[in-house]
């Protein structure tokens, strides 16, 4: 049998729908030091397209108690996805100005209406991420402060002598650890925090028509920046290709725009369908048809 023949008739070989990070992988100082490069960037681009969209007020005004609380429990869960990000990253102490200016004004606005004997939304932690705070925002503690800080959450357990994080799997009724280097750590961190800012971006409105279509054009606009600059940042951190659930979240925005380039007609330059990053199987399948991939 000639080569071209026996080449012909051989099983097409499977191609993998995703790649994890190196095997190995970077040291944790390489990653840390990638993450202040790259995502310090992209923590002041995804604030100012949250801003685009969803304005990030700072109100002070003690006289007007439910616009303030309102205000800081929407700040805080703002804050959180980065919160969490630097804390799984081990760099707490480490948070762009951007963060840092968001964390100052949730707590300081938080004094203030204590100091107004009124209750603070952010007593709950899970509202707000208090105990994954560096120790640079406990300098001028109170009681709240000082509380949370003694019951900061530890890392201890989770992560071995050489950094890794360690979790434990279950198969046929057995437990096993499972190690995540630093390289998939951030992987999935970043990928958590991407998805975190999106979900910030919020839903398209139930509104009236003509509402809804200026809603809608923002919205695409204000997911295609995002979307823009998560790509970028991908890129350069060099964690391989996102996760399953990050993939979803690119599919139902490729939707969306489409709903809305059809419905209202919103240009598709100004959505994330004419992005080079969205695959061809998501393109056929906003268009009503099945991929080739899925048949």
């Amino acid at each position: 049998m000639s080569t071209s023949a026996a080449a012909s008739t051989a099983p097409a070989r499977k191609m993998r729908l995703y790649s994890k990070a190196p095997d190995g992988g970077r040291s944790k100082e390489d990653v840390q030091a990638a993450v202040r490069q790259v995502v310090s960037i992209f923590v002041e681009e995804s604030l100012m397209v949250l801003n685009m969209y969803q304005k990030i007020e700072q109100m002070h005004d003690t006289r007007q108690v439910a616009s303030m609380q309102r205000d800081i429990k929407r700040n805080a869960g703002i804050a959180n996805a980065y919160i969490l990000f630097y804390y799984l990253m081990d760099m707490c102490n480490a948070h762009p100005e951007g963060v840092k200016s968001l964390i100052d004004h949730v707590l300081n606005a938080s004094r203030e209406l204590r100091d107004c004997e009124t209750r603070t939304p952010i007593s709950d932690r899970d509202v707000f991420y208090v105990d994954m705070l560096g120790d640079n925002y406990l300098k001028h503690s109170d009681t709240f402060i000082t509380r949370a800080s003694r019951e900061k959450r530890k890392l201890q357990g989770l992560l071995g002598d050489d950094g890794r994080l360690t979790l434990k799997i279950e198969s046929s009724g057995k437990q096993a650890p499972h190690m995540i280097n630093w390289d998939e750590r951030l992987r999935l961190s970043f990928a958590t925090l991407s998805k975190a800012v999106l979900d910030n971006i919020g839903n398209l409105p139930d509104m009236g028509r003509d509402v809804w279509k200026k809603s809608g054009a923002r919205y695409c606009s204000a997911a295609s920046h995002g979307w823009k600059s998560i790509r970028k940042a991908w890129k350069a951190l060099k964690v391989g290709d996102m996760p399953g659930f990050l993939q979803v979240r690119l599919l139902e925005d490729a939707l969306i725009a489409r709903d809305c380039m059809w419905e209202y007609g919103v240009p598709e330059e100004e959505t994330v369908l004419s992005a080079p990053y969205v695959p061809p199987a998501y393109r056929c399948f906003t268009d009503g048809q099945v991929p080739l991939r899925w048949q």
